[in-house]
C-alpha cells in the first residue's frame, strides 16, 4: 500500500515537471517555441546531415556512406548535437554544434565534425556553416556547409566537393 503512494507520488511529480519545465526527453522547444540552444531562433532534440557525393579511396564502399543521418541532442550540451553510425567503411561520428561565433567566420552558424575511422582507415573533416550575422539563427533551416578543413582522409574522397553535406 505504501508503494503504490510513493509510485504516485513519483508519477504526478514527473507529471508536473513536464507541464512546467521547457526541457523534458520528449519535448523540443519551450512551451512558447522558445529554442533551448541561445544561438538558434528555432531548434530541434533532432538534426539531419545529408552527405553526397563520397567515391572510393581506401575504402571500396564510400557510396554506402552517402546517405541522411539523424543526430541527437546531446543531454548535457543544448546547443550541440551528435550520434555514432557504423558504415561499411568504419565507424561514423557526427557532432554538429549551433555557435555563436564559428572559427574563422566569426558570426553565428554552424560547425560540423565527421569522424570516420576502422582499420587502415580514419577520415576526420570540418564544416561550417556562418549565417552571416551576430544574432540567433534558425538552427531547423536547411543550409549547405562549406568544407572547412580536413584532418585525415585515406578512406572516401569527395568530402570538399560544393554541397557534399548538408544539415536539415
Amino acid at each position: 500500500m505504501y508503494w503504490d503512494y510513493y509510485y504516485l507520488s513519483l508519477l504526478f511529480f514527473t507529471a508536473l515537471l513536464a507541464a512546467t519545465h521547457s526541457w523534458f526527453p520528449w519535448c523540443c522547444c519551450g512551451g512558447d517555441d522558445v529554442a533551448l540552444c541561445e544561438w538558434c531562433s528555432l531548434d530541434s532534440d533532432t538534426v539531419t546531415i545529408t552527405i553526397t557525393g563520397l567515391t572510393n579511396d581506401g575504402c571500396p564502399n564510400c557510396s554506402s556512406v552517402n546517405g541522411t543521418y539523424v543526430i541527437y541532442r546531446e543531454p548535457d550540451v543544448v546547443c550541440a548535437w551528435s550520434e555514432t553510425y557504423y558504415t561499411p567503411c568504419g565507424q561514423l561520428f557526427i557532432r554538429a554544434i549551433a555557435s555563436p561565433n564559428v572559427p574563422a567566420l566569426n558570426n553565428h552558424g554552424w560547425a560540423l565534425e565527421l569522424d570516420m575511422q576502422a582499420v587502415g582507415i580514419h577520415d576526420e573533416v570540418h564544416y561550417r556553416f556562418d549565417s552571416g550575422s551576430d544574432v540567433p539563427f534558425d538552427c531547423t533551416a536547411e543550409q549547405i556547409l562549406l568544407h572547412f578543413y580536413t584532418t585525415t582522409s585515406n578512406g572516401c574522397i569527395g568530402w570538399d566537393a560544393p554541397g557534399a553535406v548538408t544539415i536539415n
